[in-house]
């Protein structure tokens, strides 16, 4: 029985596995797609602009005058709150600075996911033959002592990327779907390393974050 279980979290697991690549595929062809229109729009800033010494002055007029809108028609309020955002978000300064950050992020993410390999394998008492992942001695340095879950932690970073770089709310609700999913698995490998090495495992749960690099930082710089 206990083996039937463990051979169908098995298959669930490769399945969000697969389920989760194929949304990041998607995710950044999106991005891909919605770039150009993106960088198109800074340029156009740039070369116009008194384009956003328009929109600055015009939010003002309208914040001057939204109570007079209220008392004419409620409705225009909405459409003012509604419209605000879109005022903050398009500002070529927040643009180009989300743009920067992708790139940022994305190179974070490949830092996560590629060294877990090097440290097990020097540092995981790897037996010869055996994929990194197969580790007989519970690592707690380098970039363990940051983070319980350093490739996981670059999955959810990498979901961030295409965000950043195509601005698309479709790209935002498939990020968010991938975090949500390697959260789970950070859960299930918690609960299989407890059982692999014991109180050990606990302690180190105790110590170092599962995805949360910044508390990790902070938390190995005070000890």
């Amino acid at each position: 029985m206990g083996e039937e279980s463990g051979s169908h979290q098995l298959l669930i697991i490769n399945l969000l596995t697969t389920f989760v690549s194929i949304l990041l595929i998607v995710a950044f062809i999106l991005a891909w797609i919605y770039n150009p229109y993106y960088i198109t729009y800074i340029q156009q800033i740039h070369l116009f602009s008194w384009m956003s010494w328009g929109y600055s002055i015009s939010f003002e007029l309208i914040r001057n005058i939204a109570w007079t809108n209220w008392l004419l028609n409620p409705a225009r309020i909405e459409i003012i709150k509604y419209t605000a955002w879109t005022i903050w978000i398009y500002n070529v300064v927040v643009l180009e600075l989300l743009y920067y950050i992708g790139y940022i992020l994305w190179v974070v993410a490949v830092v996560f996911m590629l060294l877990p390999i090097s440290v097990f394998h020097r540092k995981g008492g790897v037996p010869k033959g055996k994929g990194y992942y197969d580790t007989t001695v519970l690592v707690e340095s380098g970039i363990y002592s940051v983070v319980r879950h350093p490739q996981y932690t670059g999955v959810a970073v990498l979901c961030l990327v295409p965000i950043c770089l195509g601005l698309y709310w479709l790209l935002a609700l498939i990020g968010i779907a991938c975090m949500v999913i390697c959260y789970w698995f950070t859960r299930l490998e918690d609960r299989s390393n407890v059982e692999k090495f014991g109180k050990a495992y606990e302690s180190y749960m105790q110590s170092v974050p599962a995805m949360n690099f910044l508390v990790g930082v902070i938390r190995l710089l005070r000890h």
